[in-house]
């Protein structure tokens, strides 16, 4: 039977007792009495609907008429639940107003369970699984940056779940969203928190504003035990603190002006608009290269480990054939992978790889002979998040 059905029953039951009522305490006397076969008129039935509409309308339930003593009650809800029956009420709830979708967010709040830093519900993994997704960020000047919707696992005093349902701006520095950021300085990395006090002191269940971002130039720390995470305390200036708990949740870089450099994201892939010049130890542009590793520090944050970038080998004389190559700190001795390959020619050859790097955001790159002409140049294109980021 549909919802609509039984309401008119549990309707049609209630008016019932309500005129069994009025009947049984003479408060309601009819026009027109009819019998069985009896030919009646439409005026004559409206009549007898607006002798029971007045004596409702004009009815005064006291003490000695109201429905107060024990049986008459009974009774009464007994008849609704007869109407009701054997009737299966599907399990959704209606989310009609702010209050509810707090009430709802807070049941599956109190449901969360970490384990080894992990999210696990007994009864709504999947739902948490989906909830729990990185935002998709956007570059949208030289001091402000788009959060789409997403929503984070945090641990601050307590666990819970961080959410905005809509996309936010968020502008950098003290003058900006959140007047306790670091301000935006010259090539400099600047971190985005999830701001764990103003968090804290959050109804559980509202979505977050821009204000309950932070910005810093302290990078955070990796926590591997629980909560698992990127973390800083931003308030005391310390990586990794075990007090008040901000999350963070990306990075950006700026140029010598202290603007914020173009970007674009998708999924863990974060581009720059355009490549950026790289050195090879302390030299930019193409730097000359020999059997002996030089080093080269990616343009990435403190969490990278993979860096998109782009390699060009060239020679400034046709020697030999040279095949370049690449190790990860501190395996130097490894024989490591191949870069790229120069034939018996000056003109570049180009290769744009995805590389791993150590915790600082470096490789070694060397060439298989050691000739004067052997060059190469490095780009950073972009970085890729962290899994748990």
């Amino acid at each position: 039977m549909r919802k609509r059905d039984t309401i008119s029953i549990i309707l049609t039951v209630f008016i019932g007792v309500i005129i069994t009522s009025l009947i049984s305490y003479g408060a309601l006397t009819k026009t027109h009495t009819f019998t069985t076969g009896q030919v009646i008129s439409a005026s004559q039935m409206n009549t007898n609907f607006d002798d029971l509409f007045n004596a409702i309308g004009t009815q005064e339930f006291t003490e000695d008429n109201a429905l107060t003593d024990d049986e008459t009650v009974t009774s009464s809800l007994d008849a609704v639940d007869q109407a009701i029956g054997d009737q299966t009420f599907t399990n959704q709830y209606y989310v009609t107003d702010a209050d509810d979708l707090s009430d709802c967010v807070q049941n599956l709040d109190n449901q969360i369970k970490t384990v080894d830093g992990n999210v696990y519900t007994a009864t709504t993994d999947q739902l948490i699984n989906k909830r729990i997704t990185r935002a998709k960020f956007g570059w949208s000047d030289i001091t402000r940056v788009s959060i789409d919707a997403a929503a984070y696992f945090v641990n601050i005093t307590t666990d819970r779940i961080a959410f905005w349902d809509s996309q936010l701006v968020f502008i950098f520095g003290p003058t900006g969203s959140n007047a306790s950021s670091s301000a935006l300085t010259a090539a400099a990395w600047q971190y985005l928190y999830l701001d764990g006090s103003s968090i804290e002191a959050l109804k559980v269940g509202n979505p977050l504003t821009a204000a309950n971002f932070i910005n810093s130039t302290v990078a955070p720390a990796k926590l591997t035990t629980s909560p698992d995470g990127w973390y800083c305390d931003a308030s005391t200036k310390t990586s990794g603190a075990f007090e008040t708990y901000d999350r963070c949740i990306m990075a950006v870089t700026t140029d010598a002006s202290s603007n914020i450099i173009g970007f674009y994201h998708d999924a863990d892939k974060m581009t720059y608009a355009s490549g950026l010049s790289t050195k090879v130890a302390t030299e930019d542009g193409y730097v000359g290269l020999s059997t002996a590793p030089r080093l080269v520090t990616f343009i990435a944050p403190v969490f990278v480990n993979l860096v998109d970038a782009t390699f060009t080998f060239r020679k400034t004389l046709n020697d030999v054939d040279t095949f370049y190559y690449y190790t990860t700190d501190p395996q130097i001795n490894s024989v490591g992978h191949i870069l790229g390959h120069s034939f018996l020619q000056v003109h570049p050859n180009v290769n744009q790889l995805t590389v791993v790097c150590d915790s600082s955001q470096k490789i070694n790159v060397s060439a298989s002979v050691s000739t004067p002409y052997t060059r190469i140049g490095v780009s950073t294109d972009g970085w890729r998040f962290p899994l748990g980021m």
